[in-house]
């Protein structure tokens, strides 16, 4: 039976059919987000039509956030040390947060300039999913906090502001989701998710995770 297909492929393969679902589903959203948008600056600030059309982009983005969790929840890929400062990564989760959002976020970096050895690109998912937590239960203002601590990269996600309305039922599943996710990320990074106060309040979201420092090129 050596024609038959293997029942676990190998991670080269699973990663190549990630890769090709999201590409596949988040080309078509980027043309829609970009349309719309384009749409958008054809009317002045005041205009509602405008305030719509940007509402409808955030929809998008999240969309595209919730696909991409689906995919990491199926297919998680293997984590990736590398050389990253903790800018770097508190820039990267900012930049995933939806446009009209952005407002919302403000961001304190210690030491930003200090490289260390850690998965750049999942702790900002992390950290981006939490943002996404605080933002979509209503907050109206949320501090991101990045920093070492006792030889840990710490991004804590602190509501400033209580929130205000709850999230709608299709926004729950997304909460929760990225609650899921950020937690079994930070466990595959050898850190852990921890949570003072109450997420449903004024309260933090805390992400900790090993960060050794990164060798210079001197000592290389």
């Amino acid at each position: 039976m050596s024609d038959q297909l293997p029942s676990n492929p190998p991670p080269a393969t699973v990663d190549g059919i990630s890769d090709a679902i999201a590409a596949g589903i988040r080309a078509p959203l980027a043309a829609l987000r970009a349309s719309m948008e384009n749409l958008a600056r054809d009317f002045g600030g005041e205009d509602p039509r405008s305030r719509t059309l940007h509402g409808a982009v955030d929809e998008v983005v999240r969309l595209g956030s919730d696909v991409g969790s689906l995919l990491d929840w199926a297919m998680p890929p293997p984590p990736r040390p590398a050389s990253c400062s903790l800018r770097e990564i508190a820039c990267a989760a900012l930049a995933s947060t939806p446009p009209l959002r952005k407002p919302s976020v403000l961001v304190a970096v210690e030491g930003g300039r200090q490289r260390m050895v850690v998965d750049g690109p999942m702790l900002a998912r992390c950290a981006s999913r939490l943002l996404c937590c605080a933002l979509e239960r209503g907050s109206e203002q949320v501090l991101l906090h990045a920093r070492m601590q006792d030889g840990e990269a710490v991004l804590s996600v602190t509501h400033l502001h209580a929130p205000g309305a709850p999230a709608t039922t299709t926004r729950t599943a997304t909460v929760l989701l990225a609650e899921v996710l950020a937690e079994r990320d930070a466990r595959r990074m050898g850190g852990a998710l921890r949570v003072a106060g109450s997420t449903t309040g004024p309260g933090t979201w805390e992400v900790h995770v090993p960060g050794g420092p990164a060798l210079s090129r001197s000592a290389s």
